[in-house]
């Protein structure tokens, strides 16, 4: 899942903090931040994106227009999360979020493309952070391809399965020197799902910076890579 910094939401040119009427007003500037990709698919989305309330509405109405509490959502996460059973503790601690924990070094993909938490890992080193990052997959489903609720297909695992078909077809051209980088990062910016591509080219250092400093994806300058293109912890207690 890439992380995402949501910036400021500021009148340019002056530069004065915009205090929401409504909720949906901050999509254009969620947008602009961070990027036309559902904030927990990662599926690119053009014009289709909402305002997602972190803490949700029904529960926490002070917080109903309030910046801090906004991500960007598809219409199929959104219609995945069980209204009827919403929590009744804020979730910003009983869940990794993309805005405030470095969700690459939390969630992976496996084969199939589905949304896991990172096996085996050294980032994941107790159960209780294991069942942290598998909630938050259980609340949006990103890695279903048939909606629970509805029953219908709704696309982003085969999206993710074609993201991941494709990513690993330009490493195997890549490596056979018929495409270059900018060829790759083309495909990577309208196929989306960030995540798969930046695995599938691990050991490919070049490529790493180039998806990392493409201006689509809004990663240049937070912090979230060292200088050898690796995930860094983005807060002391990420885990």
């Amino acid at each position: 899942m890439r992380p995402v910094n949501r910036g400021a939401h500021l009148e340019e040119p002056i530069g004065i903090k915009i205090e929401f009427k409504h909720y949906r007003e901050a999509k254009s500037f969620l947008e602009t931040n961070t990027g036309d990709y559902c904030h927990f698919c990662e599926k690119r989305v053009n014009n289709a994106l909402a305002v997602e309330h972190i803490e949700q509405q029904g529960l926490f109405t002070s917080k109903v227009n309030d910046w801090d509490n906004f991500l960007l959502i598809c219409t199929n996460c959104n219609s995945c999360k069980p209204q009827n059973s919403l929590p009744t503790q804020p979730m910003t601690d009983h869940y990794y979020w993309p805005h405030l924990n470095n969700t690459i070094l939390t969630f992976d993909y496996d084969l199939e493309g589905t949304a896991v938490p990172v096996p085996n890992s050294t980032n994941l080193t107790q159960p209780m952070q294991t069942a942290k990052a598998q909630k938050l997959i259980d609340f949006y489903k990103p890695g279903l391809e048939t909606n629970p609720i509805t029953g219908n297909t709704d696309g982003r695992h085969r999206y993710r399965k074609e993201a991941l078909r494709f990513a690993k077809t330009s490493l195997l051209e890549y490596l056979a020197r018929k495409i270059n980088v900018d060829a790759i990062i083309r495909q990577a910016v309208l196929s989306g799902f960030f995540s798969i591509w930046i695995k599938v080219f691990d050991r490919m250092p070049e490529i790493r910076k180039a998806l990392i400093d493409c201006p689509d994806f809004k990663l240049t300058g937070h912090g979230f890579f060292d200088a050898q293109y690796q995930p860094l912890k983005r807060i002391l207690n990420d885990f």
